[in-house]
C-alpha cells in the first residue's frame, strides 16, 4: 500500500487542497485487490501548444489571475506563457 500513498504525496503535494490519504484500512485493503499496476514503454509523444488561444481576449486575465491564485509552479509558469505568447498577440 505504500506506492499509493507514495503516488499521492508525489502528485498532491503541491495541492493547496490535498488529499490526507486517511481511509479506513478495511476499505483500502478492500480496494487495492481492483487496482493493477502496468507499464508501458513509450516511443513517442505528440504535443500541442495549447493556452487558452481559442478564448476572447477578454477571458484571459481571469484565467491567468486564476492560475496564479493557485500558487503552484506549474500554474504559474502557464500563466507566465499565457501572458508571454497569447496575451493580445
Amino acid at each position: 500500500m505504500s506506492f499509493l500513498s507514495d503516488l499521492v504525496n508525489a502528485y498532491e503535494s503541491g495541492s493547496n487542497n490535498k488529499w490526507a490519504f486517511e481511509l479506513p484500512k478495511s476499505y483500502l485493503d478492500d480496494m487495492l485487490k481492483f487496482v493493477v499496476c502496468f507499464e508501458i514503454k513509450i516511443e513517442k509523444i505528440q504535443a500541442k501548444f495549447k493556452l487558452s488561444q481559442n478564448r476572447p481576449q477578454k477571458d484571459l486575465p481571469k484565467i491567468i489571475k486564476h492560475l496564479r491564485q493557485l500558487n503552484s509552479d506549474n500554474s504559474i509558469e502557464i500563466a507566465d506563457l499565457i501572458i508571454n505568447n497569447v496575451q493580445d498577440k
